[in-house]
């Protein structure tokens, strides 16, 4: 009957719905995990990197000399910012590109410099002219703190291109059902028109 035929449309569509509402929920969540553990990734090796250059000078600047060594630090991916903050002040910052790390805008410094450490693990902010980075930092001690910035830009193209995707597919089985609708009542009255 049409009325069946209808509410099993209506079950069609509130599923294909809700797949893609888990879909689109499940490629965020899926999003934020991969950032999350970039971010950690990047303070892991920028730890190391900052524990060895600090044990290799045992002079009482050895904090300031590790920070300047890790200029030529390799292995951040491009977009990644790194800094040393100590008692709040960035004393030093990097931006990983393609090529040479280079001096982060004073406008992403001073966004690093702004942010309140306690309590948040991980965070997305805006770095000034460097855009939305994903953000972690480890308390090393004696006020100093370091920092690492992981670029939120492609991983949200890549979300946005595959929430397409999914809203397309989506689109297409809705047509699908209601295309299919329209032919099984088409179908299920015509024995009604062959009496009228």
């Amino acid at each position: 009957s049409p009325l069946s035929v209808s509410a099993a449309d209506s079950v069609v569509t509130a599923a294909v719905l809700a797949v893609g509402v888990i879909a689109e929920i499940s490629l965020r969540s899926e999003m934020a995990h991969l950032l999350n553990s970039q971010v950690a990734n990047s303070l892991a090796a920028f730890n190391y990197s900052y524990a060895k250059a600090k044990l290799a000078v045992s002079k009482p600047e050895a904090g300031a000399v590790a920070a300047d060594e890790l200029g030529a630090f390799p292995g951040q991916p491009p977009g990644t910012v790194i800094a040393v903050v100590r008692d709040g002040k960035v004393g030093f910052a990097a931006v990983f590109t393609d090529g040479e790390p280079a001096a982060p805008p004073a406008d992403g410094v001073a966004d690093l410099e702004g942010l309140d450490w306690n309590g948040v693990a991980t965070r997305t902010v805006r770095l000034g002219d460097l855009g939305l980075h994903q953000v972690g930092s480890r308390d090393v001690g004696s006020g100093v703190r370091l920092v690492s910035a992981v670029t939120v830009e492609d991983a949200n193209a890549t979300f946005n291109h595959n929430a397409l995707i999914v809203a397309g597919i989506m689109l297409l089985a809705l047509l699908a059902a209601a295309v299919g609708t329209v032919a099984l009542v088409r179908h299920s009255l015509r024995p009604l028109r062959r009496v009228a």
